[in-house]
């Protein structure tokens, strides 16, 4: 069975940067299939960043591209959590469905491990994982 990731934008623009495929240096550290997703709000996300046409825009042309080209699976944000934060909405749907968050916001990984759910992110321009093990993570 494949592990669900749910990925921020913060880890596809900040991969793409520096010129990193973010799907296949996630599949390389996992060593497993991997199932992505990404919530409606990130899509949204995304979507404005490359609307407003500065510095953002072009990288979030990409990750959009990106996303699509892959065939992420994308996800709704959850029942009553219109008003809620990307980070709320990120966290309580990989509570329900069972995933790691991918990102580099670091309040949103420290809320994350709080709530055990495994974390990817990256360090020195390498992604890493936490807890280090998949086979730890505790989810199917």
């Amino acid at each position: 069975m494949a592990l669900r990731i749910i990925l921020d934008a913060s880890i596809l623009l900040y991969s793409l940067r520096l010129g990193m495929d973010p799907f296949r240096e996630i599949e390389d550290l996992i060593l497993r299939r991997v199932d992505f997703m990404v919530t409606r709000s990130t899509m949204r996300e995304l979507e404005r960043l490359r609307d407003r046409g500065k510095g953002p825009s072009r990288l979030s042309s990409l990750a959009l591209e990106l996303l699509e080209r892959k065939g992420c699976t994308v996800i709704s944000d959850g029942d009553g959590l219109e008003a809620a934060s990307v980070d709320v909405k990120l966290l309580r749907k990989a509570q329900e469905v069972k995933a790691a968050i991918a990102t580099m916001d670091g309040p949103l990984r420290r809320e994350a491990r709080r709530l055990r759910i495994p974390v990817i992110s990256m360090r020195d321009n390498r992604f890493y994982c936490d807890p280090p093990d998949p086979e730890l993570w505790g989810i199917p």
